[in-house]
């Protein structure tokens, strides 16, 4: 059972921590693209 919470546990901060980096990369991208476009 603990291991089976612990398990569950990670998995919920993993997904987060990933949601995130998902988000961060998008927004990037689409600033750089954004900057692109003006440039030219």
């Amino acid at each position: 059972m603990g291991s089976k919470f612990f398990g569950n546990k990670s998995e919920q901060p993993s997904k987060k921590k990933d949601k995130r980096k998902s988000s961060n990369s998008n927004v990037k991208r689409q600033s750089s693209v954004k900057k692109s476009g003006r440039g030219r």
